[in-house]
């Protein structure tokens, strides 16, 4: 539902979430939580770099990152 909760009993949710991790896993990610690391990406309160539609924006500084170099 909206991509935050489900309609699917908890260990049906579990049980996939467990495949999708090991997948990423067998793939070579080494990141603990690697979906959660993507949910972070755009969430422009929380500090470093977060993509918006803006593009890169450097949040401790306030200013948008160019993303190619001079």
């Amino acid at each position: 539902i909206a991509g935050l909760m489900s309609d699917r009993p908890l260990l049906d949710v579990k049980e996939n979430l467990d495949s999708i991790y090991k997948t990423a896993k067998n793939l070579g990610v080494t990141v603990d939580n690697p979906f959660m690391s993507v949910a972070f990406l755009s969430l422009e309160v929380a500090p470093n770099i977060k993509i918006t539609n803006k593009g890169l924006v450097d949040v401790n500084n306030s200013k948008i990152v160019d993303l190619f170099l001079n």
